[in-house]
């Protein structure tokens, strides 16, 4: 299979009303068969934190709690079936 290379300005990035953007990497979500797909969760990505200096972006333990309150296995091949 061949290897494409896109650069930021050929992503296609959508935002859904629940606050997550995503981009289709390679593939098509809609077909069988492979693909990628990057999303972001801007409400996660927004949050400030007590435990980072700058205030900016996600801390470690919020991203625990995430992990914990929405019951994800990162072990897992696909944490969002685990």
């Amino acid at each position: 299979m061949p290897i494409s290379i896109k650069l930021p300005d050929q992503l296609h990035w959508v935002d859904s009303p629940s606050g997550i953007s995503q981009v289709v990497l390679h593939g098509d979500p809609d077909k069988p068969g492979l693909y990628i797909v990057l999303a972001t969760w801007h409400a996660l990505a927004s949050e400030k934190s007590g435990d980072k200096k700058d205030g900016e972006g996600v801390s470690a333990k919020l991203l625990e709690k995430a992990i914990k309150d929405l019951g994800i296995d990162p072990e897992k091949r696909n944490p969002a079936t685990s």
